[in-house]
């Protein structure tokens, strides 16, 4: 046969552009309860009307003569309940609350600073209000300090003793606690990685009325991650979360319509939610929503508001917004080409928890793209990718492992990781076929690599389809099919897998498999193969 058709070779690595991956994220400040007092006739009123608008109208040019009451003035300053909305004079309010002894009102000023909602963002400022709430015993105030804590905003990082803050305000029964401490579980950084784990505190926090616990427990149903799978379960979570006001849970509600998981597809209204959950604070709505306009998902194709968007949601600390923000740098697209502001962009991404910024950052490593060579570091990259959920990495950790790069050769570890790729999706299902064929870290079993094969192909991995082609022409773990072996070669090169367009190119070359012999479209293959990096291909082009 002229130029043979050989099995396809191991997936490269390579960052792919996989759909979005669901991240866990505590988003948006818990609001502590104002502390009302009745140790006057005026304090009396002054609490009386902190529950109207007619109240709050009724008090706006009374002195504030105690905390709680300052408080109370406060939150309708926030929201423009009653009076007109000032965020610059809640602040002023919730500071002088603080001053005398309300603790929520700490919290609040912590919030005003560390957002920058009615005075210039200081973290370290915001860091100093939520210790001084967590010493009064405002838990919020110790979740917010826990937050701060953990990520270093404002002061020194200390992970041990954020969890441990998380830990007592759930074990005082603070379920805001539970989803903090759950969140930290869930991302393996600031407490062990554990999936069960998270997703019982998610439970606990969300059946004690944290609506942020029930969407992060959503998220959890939809990646089967510590639970069953569960779309239809995930999607009422996210339903029950935008409803009482959760812009997050808006977001992954927009999630589940974009994919049509537990809700049938609906690319309009995702994208009507995604900007609902921007508008409302939620940085991963906004990096979503560029998203939708990057693909022209519901929304026209605009690449500058795309990458608007990204940069929104990157400066509020989504990490898939500061990945996709990376891609564009990476791409040129609309931006000159700028690996190494790329590469800044990934490990962004990749410490905010997104795996495929981890990832990313992988693939920068192993080729030397605008960080220096280091295909250790890429493994260890690799590696925490795929233990927050991304197939990519799991695959891209295993072909290191199967190959010997910055890593031992591990044969069996590098089937276990394919395997847990497969079990995610697509990717990684071919090269745990070849393992299978090749009887290498697994038992030799074609049957189950043809099996492993059709995945692959069923999921849009052309070099499955490649591989399932081989199969049937040469009668590997199948009955020899030239018929069908033609049709997957010409829908793995159609994929863009330059062996597929060889092997076809070498049925049409032959006449077989009801492929026309036809010498001139052999060599149009054959070009498009060599055009696609198979070198050999070149010389049967001629």
């Amino acid at each position: 046969m002229h130029g043979a058709a050989v099995p396809g070779a191991l997936t490269p690595l390579a960052a792919v552009q996989a759909p979005p991956v669901r991240t866990l994220a505590r988003r948006g400040p818990v609001v502590a309860a104002a502390l009302l007092s009745s140790l006057a006739v005026l304090s009396a009123l002054v609490v009386a009307a902190a529950q109207t608008s007619l109240g709050r109208r009724a008090i706006d040019g009374v002195r504030c003569l105690d905390a709680s009451a300052c408080t109370a003035r406060a939150a309708a300053y926030a929201a423009g309940d009653g009076v007109p909305k000032d965020e610059a004079r809640a602040v002023e309010l919730y500071r002088e609350a603080c001053s005398g002894g309300d603790a929520g009102g700490c919290t609040e000023v912590g919030l005003a600073y560390r957002e920058g909602r009615g005075a210039s963002k200081d973290k370290a400022r915001a860091a100093a209000y939520f210790q001084k709430a967590c010493n009064s015993g405002n838990r919020a105030g110790c979740v917010k300090l826990g937050g701060a804590l953990e990520r270093g905003d404002g002061c020194a990082k200390d992970m041990a003793r954020a969890v441990d803050l998380y830990r007592r305000t759930c074990e005082g029964g603070f379920a805001e606690g539970c989803n903090a401490l759950g969140v930290a579980h869930d991302r393996g950084v600031a407490a062990p990685k554990d999936d069960v784990r998270a997703a019982d505190l998610f439970r606990k926090a969300c059946e004690e009325g944290a609506t942020r616990g029930c969407v992060n427990l959503g998220i959890v149903f939809a990646k089967g991650q510590g639970v069953p799978k569960n779309n239809e379960r995930a999607m009422e979570l996210f339903r029950r979360g935008c409803d009482a006001g959760d812009a997050k849970g808006c977001s992954e509600l927009g999630r589940s319509h974009l994919f049509g998981e537990g809700v049938p597809r609906d690319l309009d209204r995702a994208a009507e939610l995604f900007r609902k959950s921007c508008d409302e604070g939620d940085a991963s709505g906004c990096s979503l929503l560029g998203a939708a306009y990057e693909r022209g998902e519901g929304v026209p194709v605009d690449l500058p508001r795309a990458v608007e968007l990204y940069r929104k949601g990157c400066d509020e600390r989504d990490g898939e917004g500061c990945t996709r923000l990376g891609m564009a740098y990476s791409n040129g697209n609309p931006f000159a080409v700028d690996k190494s502001r790329a590469a800044v962009l990934y490990k962004a991404g990749c410490d905010e928890g997104d795996a495929t910024g981890c990832n990313d950052l992988g693939v920068a490593y192993v080729k030397g793209e605008g960080v220096p060579r280091d295909v250790a570091r890429a493994a260890e990259l690799y590696l925490k990718a795929c233990d927050r959920g991304s197939a990519t990495g799991c695959n891209n950790l295993g072909m290191m492992h199967d190959e010997g790069r910055g890593v031992p050769v591990n044969p069996a570890r590098a089937a276990e990781l394919y395997q847990k790729a497969c079990d995610g999706g697509a990717v990684g299902c071919t090269n745990l076929g070849r393992m299978h064929e090749a009887g290498r870290g697994v038992p030799a079993d074609l049957v189950r690599a043809v099996e492993l094969y059709q995945k692959a192909c069923d999921g849009g991995i052309a070099v499955g389809c490649t591989n399932l082609g081989f199969a049937h022409e040469k009668g590997r773990g199948i009955p020899v099919n030239p018929v069908r072996a033609v049709d997957f070669y010409r829908k793995a090169c159609d994929g863009g897998d330059a062996q597929g367009c060889h092997n076809l190119g070498s049925m049409h070359w032959d006449g077989v498999g009801g492929a026309s012999m036809d010498h001139r479209l052999a060599r149009e293959l054959y070009r498009k193969a060599c055009a696609g990096g198979l070198q050999r291909s070149c010389e049967w082009a001629k």
